[in-house]
């Protein structure tokens, strides 16, 4: 019971959709019909500037930090936590109170990711760093950080012993549950890739 608690407890987390309610009470519209309609830091910093991209990103963030560790308060297994990750971020991109129209999780994902494993956490964060300077795209290098980071997570475990194969599955779909949420971003770099490839 215990366990379902915690996992019901991280998605309702997850459907506090910071940006959607920031932009509500300052402007009185819906975030997720303006300029992209995404309900993340950046379109959130689109229109309330600096300080709102900064309190609705360390709000979606916090909302990974609070699950994991209230996971890791309530149960020993270690599968839990990465459940726990993959149920705020789930809540966060489809809140039901919200008609399952959120965010795209990547913040959420982040904070969680930096108490739950931290080397791996630290390795995305240098990855990203670096892609960002070489393709000058936020979005790409966080994408691209985020389809490798489970590979972080195996030299990680084959340095410090195994993780447990249910954790390691959990993560693994959390992934693919970010990246199917950044789908339309993918796409849209992808095509402007290829145009730009024609014209050369």
């Amino acid at each position: 019971m215990k366990d379902i608690f915690a996992l019901m407890l991280s998605y309702g987390l997850g459907c506090i959709i910071t940006g959607y309610y920031l932009t509500r009470v300052v402007t009185g519209k819906d975030i997720r019909g303006i300029a992209s309609g995404n309900a993340g830091s950046r379109n959130v910093g689109r229109i309330l500037g600096a300080k709102g991209f900064i309190v609705t990103f360390i709000g979606d963030a916090g909302k990974g930090v609070v699950a994991v560790w209230l996971a890791q308060q309530i149960a020993a297994e270690q599968w839990l936590p990465y459940a726990a990750l993959l149920c705020v971020s789930a809540g966060h991109i489809w809140p039901v109170q919200l008609g399952f129209r959120g965010g795209k999780g990547l913040a959420t994902m982040t904070g969680g990711l930096a108490i739950l494993n931290p080397p791996v956490f630290v390795c995305c964060l240098i990855s990203s760093l670096v892609l960002l300077g070489i393709m000058r795209s936020f979005t790409m290098a966080g994408l691209i950080t985020v389809a490798v980071s489970p590979g972080f997570l195996f030299v990680k475990s084959n340095w410090h012993g195994a993780a447990p194969a249910p954790a390691v599955l959990l993560y693994i779909a959390l992934v693919g549950m970010v990246l199917f949420a950044h789908r339309a971003n993918i796409y849209e770099k992808l095509h402007c890739s290829l145009s730009q490839g024609k014209d050369l």
